[in-house]
């Protein structure tokens, strides 16, 4: 039985056919004294990578780990902040203590003239312990091959305290896959300097406006 998942926008990077699912274990992202400063200042930090084919972004995020968990895990809700999510719907749904597996349904729109991708993916999203011993939020997805139309897609978020009173969260979101569409470079750029940003925006705002 699969147990990973999907959030939609960062399927406009092909996914590596080498990448194991052991290699999208959720953690934090170390970063350096530099990278540190800019997250503190509010800046969206992002890395992307053709050979690898990835995209990575981490934002330091005004709000409590639960508090953005309840935001992030609440799957029919995400057409409501994410940006380019169309349809989100939980076909199936499993709890083990404070991990939830879930098989979902997805539609995301595309710039003009591509159709829609349309999936169902394998989600698990669960709170647990850290390595620090701090309590830390983590959702994985896979796509379900032969699902939609999509080639692939995996990834994670995690996120984790970066104040001793926990009111402030460090995320990170890691997205590997293929639309199963040949992509002209103008998109690429697109999904890779606006959209993964956008969906770190689209999560702080979402918090301020329920808190």
């Amino acid at each position: 039985m699969r147990y990973c998942p999907q959030l939609t926008i960062g399927f406009l990077l092909a996914l590596s056919p080498s990448l194991s699912l052991a290699q999208l274990k959720p953690e934090p992202r170390t970063l350096d004294a530099d990278e540190i400063e800019k997250v503190r200042s509010g800046e969206i930090l992002i890395w992307t990578d053709v050979g690898r084919k990835y995209g990575e972004s981490v934002a330091l995020i005004d709000g409590t780990v639960d508090e953005l968990a309840t935001i992030l895990f609440d799957w029919d809700r995400l057409p409501d902040w994410i940006p380019a999510q169309s349809v989100a719907r939980t076909l199936e749904h499993r709890e083990e203590g404070e991990i939830i597996y879930k098989v979902v349904y997805g539609e995301s729109k595309m710039p003009f003239p591509f159709a829609r991708r349309k999936y169902r993916s394998d989600v698990e999203t669960g709170l647990k312990t850290g390595p620090d011993g701090e309590r830390v939020a983590y959702m994985m997805w896979e796509y379900i091959p032969g699902s939609g139309n999509l080639k692939q897609s995996s990834g994670f978020w995690y996120m984790h305290p970066w104040s001793e009173n926990g009111d402030l969260t460090l995320a990170r979101y890691v997205v590997y896959a293929d639309p199963g569409i040949w992509l002209p470079s103008f998109i690429i750029n697109w999904a890779t300097r606006d959209v993964l940003p956008k969906i770190m925006k689209a999560l702080r705002e979402r918090h301020d406006y329920l808190h």
